[in-house]
């Protein structure tokens, strides 16, 4: 098919950030896309919490070893 899905893991600090992010991304229409065709967010918990045990947990899948490097996840850390 033509549809993909798109994936955004964030690592907040603090639980108030993440609840807000929650609230304010539920359901959020993105823009920018063919008319007719949605792209609608939901958000949820990771069942793996926390940066390292994600990147750790994904570093060997397919995603994480595309030949192509602007394919591959974007980690960005505090302070980079």
């Amino acid at each position: 098919t033509t549809w993909n899905v798109g994936y955004a893991f964030i690592n907040f600090e603090h639980v108030k950030d993440a609840s807000r992010c929650m609230c304010v991304m539920q359901g959020y229409q993105f823009k920018h896309f063919k008319q007719g065709k949605k792209r609608i967010a939901h958000v949820s918990l990771a069942h793996i919490q926390g940066l390292e045990k994600n990147i750790a947990h994904c570093s060997n899948t397919s995603i994480f070893c595309v030949p192509a490097p602007h394919m591959r996840p974007w980690i960005k850390k505090k302070g980079q």
